[in-house]
């Protein structure tokens, strides 16, 4: 995510870094073809296990007698967040969404498996009626705790197995109040008159479905979104169908690739849609409301450019489609909602996309394991969109910003980013200092071996999750046992290290 909110003015900061974007051609809009809906066939376990075999963080306990799953994971800032007892595999939306009203009506069904047995276990969903939950077609008890679901089984479920959760609910959804993000309103769902949007870090995926919100648990996602006819239904993964009815058209896409929750994005509305290739073939797919203008639709032309000279530093593109949803919401961000980041409408400049771009490999593909440790994403997102600086305006530039940015740190006294507090979660420390100390490393070592630690880091850990020791401990492997203390040093000592040449009174 990138906020202009915070203190760092960090995307001014970027954007004034910006340079104009290319001639590049956009293809012609493009219409979605009439194809004929995917089925969504019950999912069993055994096929998610390619990933599921390799996971380290969810582990089952099969002799235990059944009881109920924990309300929370005890994530540092969000400790409630997240239910125990469960690891969600596949979520399967059937969403019916009104964006002139902002109405929502939903069958979720979920394929969980069961981390040991189950008495009851809970999901977040917040406000919306929930009308009936059954548990592979038995109807289940289900009670309001709070902001939680709690779900009792008819019987009790055996530690190890898979089973399904169909829940129906509806209502008009409201954002989720957040210490970290306190946009009024709230985040997660966006309503702005004709369109809805969903923005949901960290806590807001509750705000339009049920779900086991946190970033410990990664599944499968698959969105079938009916909306008025004229209108646009947008979400995480390919496209995979569009089904005309009298007055509505039902469009199903499909996200292959492991997902957290905050990450889960749809959007209804008139939308234009501009479609691109990238390296590869890779399919890309912008969507801007009618009222964002030409000259800040522009930027986005230069997407297969960025993803190819992402793909340079960081390794291959981890998902199987790339996009944009430009919104008309004031809202001053953008999220990098996987394969398909979403912008407000003030949120469209080339550093803006390229951040959101990186956050593709850090932070989606590789993904923190408590929300203290957001400098694996926000840090390394940053540092790409000072990496594009150089890329388009040349050495001068990137000098230039580090300069500015360690001058701005010294001045206030810029605090370590491992850990910035729940109320700073997006702050200074994670957007100023995060991205200076992957510039401190990268001038130490240098670029080959900075960019192949890089690789490495993201390699060892796509499609799950690290700490900030993990990339510690990468790097050092990687550039000897020298780089440790000035990593060290960056990365949790509140003091802004002394660097030679900046020249900073």
């Amino acid at each position: 995510m990138l906020i202009t909110r915070t203190g760092a003015l960090a995307l001014t900061l970027l954007a004034s870094c910006a340079t104009a974007p290319s001639g590049t051609a956009v293809p012609e809009l493009s219409s979605v073809a009439a194809t004929p809906p995917v089925p969504a066939p019950m999912v069993s376990a055994e096929a998610f296990a390619p990933w599921l075999t390799a996971r380290d963080i969810l582990a089952s306990d099969t002799t235990s007698a059944p009881r109920a799953g924990a309300a929370g994971l005890g994530d540092r800032y969000y400790p409630e967040l997240g239910n125990g007892g469960i690891d969600v595999l596949n979520y399967d939306l059937d969403l019916e969404i009104d964006p002139v009203i902002g109405r929502l009506d939903g069958v979720a069904t979920l394929t969980v498996r069961a981390l040991h047995g189950l008495s009851s276990f809970q999901l977040e969903l917040w406000k919306l009626t929930v009308e009936s939950v059954a548990i592979d077609g038995t109807p289940a008890d289900v009670q309001r705790v709070g902001d939680e679901l709690l779900i009792t089984p008819k019987a009790p479920i055996a530690g190890g197995s898979a089973f399904h959760v169909a829940i129906a609910y509806g209502g008009t959804p409201a954002g989720v109040p957040s210490p970290s993000v306190p946009f009024e309103g709230g985040i997660g769902w966006i309503h702005t008159g004709d369109s809805t949007y969903v923005m949901s870090q960290p806590n807001g995926a509750p705000s339009f479905f049920p779900c086991n919100d946190t970033p410990l648990d990664k599944a499968l996602y698959t969105f079938r979104i009916t909306a008025p006819r004229g209108m646009k239904a947008v979400a995480n993964g390919k496209l995979m169908s569009v089904e005309d009815h009298s007055d509505s058209r039902t469009t199903t896409w499909r996200a292959s690739d492991p997902m957290v929750s905050y990450l889960a994005t749809v959007a209804v509305g008139p939308f234009e849609e501009v479609v691109q290739e990238g390296p590869r073939g890779l399919p890309i797919r912008h969507y801007f409301h009618p009222s964002i203008e030409a000259a800040d639709r522009k930027a986005f032309e230069r997407a297969p450019e960025m993803i190819a000279f992402l793909e340079e530093r960081f390794g291959p593109y981890p998902f199987e489609s790339f996009g944009s949803i430009v919104s008309n919401s004031p809202i001053p961000a953008a999220l990098e909602t996987q394969t398909i980041p979403t912008y407000g409408a003030a949120a469209t400049g080339e550093s803006v996309i390229m951040h959101e771009l990186a956050h593709q490999w850090f932070g989606n593909s590789v993904n923190v394991r408590d929300w203290s440790q957001l400098w694996i994403s926000e840090g390394f997102a940053s540092y790409a969109s000072w990496l594009w600086t150089e890329h388009t305006r040349g050495p001068n530039a990137i000098a230039a910003q580090s300069q500015a940015m360690y001058g701005f740190m010294k001045q206030r006294e810029v605090a370590s980013p491992a850990d910035p507090g729940i109320e700073n979660l997006f702050g200074l420390e994670v957007y100023v200092r995060g991205p200076w100390v992957l510039h401190a490393l990268r001038g130490e070592v240098g670029d080959e071996a900075f960019f192949e630690t890089l690789r490495t880091f993201h390699g060892r850990h796509d499609d799950g999750h690290a700490t900030i020791e993990d990339f510690v401990d990468t790097a050092v492997e990687i550039n000897g046992p020298s780089v440790e203390a000035l990593l060290r040093t960056w990365l949790f000592e509140d003091e802004v290290p002394d660097v030679a040449e900046m020249d900073v009174p």
